[in-house]
């Protein structure tokens, strides 16, 4: 049994339907890429997996339970955390400050303000700065170290390298395996498909809503991936 799965899931933003029928799974230790032109639906099943788009029940299983439609704290307080789009730190908040945010959901682990420094040791000299005050490499560093901060089992990441300097994307990629170290599996959305599959042990391909493409990431062939992204499937 998958860890984190979706079963036949639709979502909708009022009328307008953003995914059909969408199947993917998550493995204990694994890390899943979600490739796709933008629009796609990847950022929707993030949302979707999370609880902030609303989805039947029986849409969405974690440990074997069906989450779907959950709430967004409940959620997180089964052991699922969210790197959002746009990191969305507070401002006013400090670095510190804005990591402590991490522990609201209550869950006990390893993940603690010293392991997040040990991991991103450049935020160390800047624990006492404003989110404000950060580059976006350093405030995507805040985000992610945030949700470990919640100990998940799953960790969800939207827009891995988004507006980031190659350099700094660098520095996030080679947490990754770290992070898949001590327990933690990753489902990520990243626009790179090289380093998407790099990263990865499996992907999928989302066009207008639906799978179209997906396979082992070292088994992709870039050609069926441009297909795919252009609705014709391999």
């Amino acid at each position: 049994m998958s860890l984190l799965s979706t079963h036949g899931l639709d979502a909708f933003y009022g009328d307008f339907q953003a995914l059909y029928g969408v199947n993917v799974a998550l493995e204990e230790g694994q890390c899943v890429a979600l490739i796709g032109p933008n629009g796609a639906g990847k950022t929707t099943l993030l949302r979707a997996l999370m609880g902030w788009v609303p989805v039947a029940e029986g849409m969405v299983l974690f440990d074997g339970h069906q989450i779907g439609g959950a709430s967004p704290d409940r959620t997180v307080a089964m052991g699922i955390a969210s790197v959002p789009e746009g990191r969305r730190l507070f401002p006013s908040l400090t670095v510190d400050e804005n990591l402590i945010m991490g522990r609201e959901s209550g869950r006990r682990g390893a993940w603690t303000l010293d392991g997040i420094y040990d991991l991103f040791p450049s935020l160390r000299g800047r624990r006492g700065h404003l989110g404000s005050g950060l580059s976006g490499g350093q405030q995507q560093m805040v985000a992610i170290g945030r949700a470990l901060m919640a100990n998940p089992r799953v960790l969800l990441v939207d827009e891995l390298s988004l507006g980031l300097a190659p350099t700094v994307v660098n520095d996030i990629a080679r947490a990754l395996p770290r992070i898949r170290e001590t327990g933690v599996s990753i489902m990520l959305v990243e626009q790179d498909v090289r380093r998407a599959l790099s990263l990865s042990d499996y992907a999928y391909c989302i066009l207008e809503g639906r799978i179209n493409l997906q396979g082992p990431s070292g088994e992709l062939e870039f050609g069926d991936i441009e297909k795919s992204f252009f609705g014709e499937a391999a």
